[in-house]
């Protein structure tokens, strides 16, 4: 199966919640997470206002920015997590969650890969002491997602159809392996991303390290590997994009299949198309 895997296409951070209560932290964090929901919102994204785990602030496409007394809080997630985790891990006094990801390219398409696996999983997890639970999910749309691990626990791996999940062209054969790390082992992982002088080595190698130990192979670098990654043509989208591709997907379906029904009128009608006049 290993043969299956053609090359490393993309490997990094991909989220982090990260908090901090000293006096510089606070001032960097608040003016980092004002600065970013700034450039969200003039990249087209809408802010709104959240609030959890006793932190209220405010949020805007990938970032979220809250204050829980003397507590300041930055949630990064997406592409922005890998360029903006260095500066708030160096800063935090704890990081709640941190998510590498790798990304690999297959030599063959493979929709059926996230089943295979997950018989992988269960002969392994058959075999050993230490259980772990296995899930595999299955959308219409997005494609296979295969779980390894407890929701609750420290650590969670997630892999799935990378182009299913996104629909980008840039992604085509590519599978990405996420694990999902909580709790203590969260600022662990996270100080020790920082200090590694081949972070995104370190990404990969984690991930690569989380697979093996459930017994489902991966994309195996040499520690010497020098990785040159080209940048992803990816921009993520903004709120009108993701609502109009919401509307593609979930409602012009059920549209399509009323108009089929003749109840062309009636769709307008309950979609307020209709003029005061009584005419679309």
């Amino acid at each position: 199966m290993v043969a299956l895997f053609q090359q490393l296409i993309q490997t990094g951070v991909d989220y982090v919640t990260a908090t901090t209560t000293t006096t510089n932290g606070r001032e960097r964090f608040d003016f980092w997470g004002r600065k970013w929901l700034a450039e969200e919102l003039g990249s087209g994204n809408e802010c709104r206002e959240w609030s959890g785990h006793g932190f209220s602030g405010l949020a805007s496409g990938s970032v979220q920015y809250g204050r829980n007394g003397n507590t300041s809080l930055v949630r990064v997630s997406g592409g922005d997590a890998d360029n903006k985790a260095r500066q708030l891990i160096a800063e935090a006094t704890n990081v709640s969650r941190i998510d590498f990801e790798s990304t690999v390219r297959l030599n063959r398409e493979d929709n059926q890969l996230a089943t295979r696996f997950e018989r992988r999983a269960q002969q392994h997890k058959g075999k050993h002491t230490r259980a772990f639970e296995v899930e595999l999910r299955r959308n219409d749309v997005r494609g296979q997602t295969l779980y390894l691990g407890r929701r609750q626990s420290e650590r969670l791996i997630r892999v799935y159809n990378k182009y299913a999940e996104s629909k980008h062209p840039f992604y085509e054969r590519c599978w990405r392996a996420e694990v999902q790390y909580g709790g203590r082992l969260a600022f662990l992982r996270a100080k020790q991303w920082l200090d590694h002088p081949a972070d995104a080595i370190f990404c990969h190698k984690a991930v690569y390290l989380e697979m093996e130990r459930r017994g489902v192979p991966w994309l195996k670098l040499d520690e010497r590997s020098r990785l040159v990654l080209k940048g992803v043509p990816v921009k993520r989208p903004t709120t009108d994009e993701r609502s109009l591709l919401w509307l593609e997907q979930q409602v012009r379906p059920t549209v399509e299949r009323l108009m089929d029904h003749d109840k062309t009128a009636d769709v307008l009608r309950v979609l307020g198309l209709y003029n005061r006049k009584g005419g679309p």
